[in-house]
């Protein structure tokens, strides 16, 4: 089953008047009180900064790319999913929101994202739709073989219908009917190899070792130049369930993937 992801301003949000005169007064009685430039300059762009309400996009919903591009990369999109507060840098963002519909979902069942590896560095471009997993970006060198995105459509809080990943490695093998092998691989996974079947090329792997966190990963058959991994990831201290891909020569990495990714989400949570 391979994977597929469908195919997903150059007018700037002017301050209105009160904000300039609020800002303007600010500036003044701040280098009046003797602060620093680097003190003046960080508080007046933090009052600068842009935001933007949630409205409705222009009927014909032209130049919503050039839009997109208005909005600062690190800009913090705020929501509540369940029990957590986030605060996500907009560059996160796969499927990225034009500045009318950014702020449109201040609580979320859900929310997708994607990261590099192994800087978990913000993609330039949005890789909703792009199936490269290593996109030659503007201004940076070509990336080597140890550096890949990771692309995350499902980010969720734990419910009742939760499946943990140590569950679905059991239940896989018991669909193998004993028509399996077990193999230690990748430093600290098991693989679950099914046999004598039509997807026999297909492999499993788990990890449940440390007893906080469960992943599995399936890797599917080669059917483009770069193959993907699919991945389930729970985390439960946090109660957060993550569902993702990553190219399949990237699996070796997996550690690094799955601490790169509890990195992202403890730096996102408002706590």
């Amino acid at each position: 089953m391979p994977w597929s992801f469908a195919g997903r301003r150059a007018v700037r949000f002017i301050l209105g008047k009160s904000a300039d005169r609020h800002r303007q007064s600010f500036v003044w009685r701040a280098a009046r009180s003797g602060l620093s430039l680097a003190v003046l300059l960080l508080c007046t762009g933090a009052a600068a900064a842009q935001d933007y309400p949630c409205k409705p996009e222009p009927e014909d919903n032209l130049g919503a790319a050039f839009r997109k591009l208005e909005i600062d990369p690190n800009y913090p999109v705020k929501f509540r999913m369940g029990q957590w507060r986030f605060a996500v840098p907009y560059a996160y963002g796969t499927g990225r929101k034009t500045p009318e519909r950014v702020n449109c979902g201040p609580v979320r069942n859900r929310f997708e994202f994607a990261f590099w590896m192994p800087d978990l560095r913000a993609p330039k471009d949005d890789s909703w739709g792009n199936p490269d997993w290593r996109p030659q970006e503007p201004g940076r060198p070509r990336p080597g073989a140890d550096e890949f995105l990771v692309k995350v459509p499902f980010a969720e809080e734990v419910t009742a219908d939760t499946v943990p990943p140590a569950i679905m490695f059991k239940n896989l093998i018991e669909l193998a009917r004993g028509q399996y092998r077990l193999s230690f691989a990748h430093g600290g996974l098991i693989q679950l190899d099914r046999l004598g079947t039509e997807d026999d090329s297909q492999s499993t792997f788990v990890n449940l070792e440390d007893g906080r966190d469960e992943l599995k990963i399936t890797c599917y058959p080669p059917v483009v130049a770069e193959p993907a991994c699919e991945f389930d990831l729970l985390f439960r201290d946090l109660s957060l369930t993550v569902n993702g891909m990553l190219p399949q020569n990237g699996v070796p990495q997996w550690r690094a993937v799955k601490a790169g990714i509890r990195t992202l989400l403890e730096r996102w949570i408002v706590r």
